[in-house]
């Protein structure tokens, strides 16, 4: 049988069997069966702390056109100089310094995480 991921959190285990398919939470040596997701979360709403839980039920809402908040943590800029792709670092394009470096043979490139 294939290993079944399980997401702890305030005390309540929820987990998904494929054989089924249907979600399971545990909670006080109870079991509770839900066909879907949505009905868990709605049940049990902090499990929604949990990251993949959270990302799960927001991709479903995207995809079945319902408004879904998505809240943003901090983002982080990285910058980084590489070898001009224009010019292979060279600085010249042709015969002419090259425009996307000034001649110089590095680009800053940034990343916004």
């Amino acid at each position: 049988m294939d290993n079944v991921k399980k997401h702890s959190v305030e005390g309540l285990t929820a987990y998904y069997l494929k054989k089924g398919r249907n979600w399971w939470v545990e909670t006080e040596g109870k079991k509770i069966r839900f066909s879907s997701i949505e009905d868990m979360t709605d049940e049990f709403p902090q499990l929604l702390k949990v990251e993949a839980l959270q990302a799960s039920v927001t991709r479903r809402k995207i995809g079945h056109g319902k408004p879904v908040e998505i809240i943003h943590a901090e983002t982080a800029v990285l910058t980084k100089d590489v070898k001009c792709y224009y010019c292979s670092g060279s600085g010249i394009a042709g015969v002419l310094p090259c425009s996307n470096c000034d001649g110089s043979g590095k680009v800053t490139v940034t990343a916004e995480l």
